[in-house]
């Protein structure tokens, strides 16, 4: 099945048959020409009159195809430029709404990873160091999110999250330290929490902390402590009633 020519091969097609039958026509009123003005006797003044007639028209011609051609270009470069926003603006539309599919759907993605780790109840520390490589000064605010466990996805208890500093202007060229303590709350089920670190003022730096919580640690002198006391309690008493027993005896 043969596909039908599309709009530019049919503009060339009919091109083609035009230029044709210009020269047809050019061709033979060419050769009428010629025929007149041998068959006539047109006087040498006469003759540099029409040579000066053809001269005019010739150059009118020329004047209104460069219309013509300037006036067709101008629709062309209108058509085209119409053409190519609106293809934009419908390409730029999809992207915005594949964008925001994939957003939506794709879990962002962190420049790097913090990872620290205490028991329940206690305090974890780490610590990260910016360097601003802009070309002025900037004023930083840590964002921190909320602690989420990495197998079910809750939202942990609150953590007591300390920045040292969390506010801070950095110059160019420098470096600042931030230390960071997580204090832990004492009752939380043990396993891996995730936060996510931004920096106002840096919007390309984003960062986790992974937080390995373990379990909390028991008191082996409390339960030591409590361990001993009935066991001294019960030696007392088993000398109390060998001592009452001998004493029975020596009375007998």
């Amino acid at each position: 099945m043969n596909k039908e020519p599309g709009p530019i091969a049919k503009e060339i097609e009919s091109l083609i048959k035009k230029a044709s039958e210009a020269n047809t026509i050019i061709i033979s009123e060419t050769a009428k020409f010629i025929s007149k003005i041998a068959n006539s006797k047109i006087k040498p003044a006469e003759m540099a009159s029409i040579q000066k007639q053809l001269l005019l028209d010739a150059v009118n011609s020329f004047v209104k195809l460069n219309i013509q051609y300037t006036s067709s270009l101008i629709d062309a470069g209108v058509n085209i430029s119409k053409n190519i926003n609106k293809h934009l603006s419908a390409t730029a539309d999809a992207a915005v709404n594949n964008t925001s599919t994939s957003a939506a759907q794709q879990p962002q993605h962190f420049a790097f990873e913090l990872k620290t780790a205490a028991p329940a109840g206690e305090k974890a520390a780490t610590a990260f160091l910016i360097h601003n490589d802009k070309q002025e000064s900037v004023n930083c605010s840590i964002i921190i999110s909320d602690f989420t466990n990495e197998i079910d996805g809750t939202v942990a208890p609150a953590f007591d999250v300390i920045f040292n500093p969390q506010v801070f202007e950095l110059s160019y060229g420098s470096a600042q330290r931030v230390d960071v303590s997580v204090n832990i709350p004492a009752v939380i089920k043990p396993g891996l929490y995730r936060s996510h670190i931004s920096v106002e003022g840096f919007e390309h730096t984003h960062f986790d902390i992974l937080l390995d919580v373990a379990p909390p640690k028991i008191n082996q002198q409390a339960i030591t402590e409590i361990s001993a006391v009935p066991v001294k309690k019960v030696v007392s008493k088993k000398k109390a009633v060998i001592k009452t027993m001998n004493k029975r005896k020596a009375k007998s």
